[in-house]
């Protein structure tokens, strides 16, 4: 179950006046996209993961889990804990993992059998990298489009992020609209870091504008089923951008789309254990930087609800 990759990298410096945007010749910049991968669009894509969204099955979200292929663990506890729940509150929830080709024979072989005995896996045949979770993230996109198309919602997160999907259904269940929706955690003013000794250095050539369009965090996001088709198709005539949140957001302003924040969106950047804030209660997603709380704290949130909900 294969993928073309998804972009083409344009070569010569080529201004899209719509983002500022100059792609091409940005040797100077440290971005992935540097490494010059020449990539298409989508061609092919088949739905051999047909069980997760059949015809006839009503799904209210559909979750597209981003994860690297030797994660094996991860998606196994992911399984096991938020993942292991079909519907909450009468609406159907799908998953799958999205992870690209590891380039090592051996751990693409394990991978392919992962993915035969639990019918959740969609391989592109992109090299997984962390300059590639654009494509990754675009071939879920076409994925929703295709295989699962009645998908009310559709979400993206990493696989070491928290999902209380009670709280995330209900929050869906009373969005203002079903349509040209997005939510997650919005970064909204952000600028381009220009030190070229930054992780994030992004060079004039690479992006020419002085802050970048509003964008939800890439960690978790939610759109509604009519975006996956737009956000695929727009990017067609978007050139590539390294940072996949960022350039979800220059997709959606194409689009006119405004991303809605909201607070049940959270993230803890710490790597040491976390005691139990009541904050939990009212999360729908929550990013660690230490993968191990996402579990512990899932065992917490389950075993602990009541006496958590009437401490806090």
């Amino acid at each position: 179950m294969k993928a073309s990759d998804l972009l083409l990298m344009v070569e010569g410096r080529q201004r899209h006046k719509g983002n500022g945007y100059l792609a091409g010749n940005t040797r100077k910049s440290k971005m992935a996209s540097a490494k010059r991968n020449k990539v298409n669009h989508v061609r092919h894509l088949a739905c051999a993961t047909s069980e997760i969204c059949g015809v006839t099955k009503e799904v209210f979200l559909l979750v597209l889990m981003v994860s690297a292929p030797m994660n094996f663990e991860r998606r196994e506890r992911q399984r096991h804990t938020c993942l292991n729940v079909s519907g909450v509150s009468g609406k159907r929830i799908e998953k799958l993992f999205l992870l690209g080709d590891s380039g090592n024979s051996s751990l693409n072989m394990r991978i392919k059998e992962e993915s035969l005995k639990f019918q959740d896996v969609f391989i592109g045949d992109y090299h997984d990298s962390y300059g590639n979770l654009t494509l990754k993230t675009l071939s879920g996109m076409k994925w929703a489009r295709l295989c699962c198309p009645q998908a009310t919602y559709v979400m993206k997160v990493d696989d070491d992020v928290y999902i209380n999907f009670k709280i995330l259904i209900d929050t869906l269940i009373n969005a203002p609209r079903k349509k040209g929706y997005i939510v997650g955690r919005v970064s909204r003013g952000s600028r381009p870091v220009r030190d070229k000794t930054h992780k994030w250095y992004v060079s004039l050539d690479t992006y020419s504008r002085k802050v970048y369009p509003d964008y939800v965090s890439g960690l978790a996001y939610v759109m509604s089923g009519d975006l996956p088709r737009k956000i695929y198709y727009t990017s067609i005539s978007t050139p590539p951008f390294p940072w996949e949140d960022v350039y979800i957001g220059m997709i959606l302003e194409k689009l006119n789309v405004r991303p809605k924040h909201n607070t049940c969106f959270q993230t803890f950047k710490t790597r040491r254990k976390i005691k139990f804030p009541c904050k939990f209660i009212s999360a729908c997603a929550i990013h660690f930087m230490d993968p191990e709380n996402v579990f512990r704290h899932y065992n917490k949130l389950t075993t602990e609800k009541t006496n958590a909900t009437n401490r806090c």
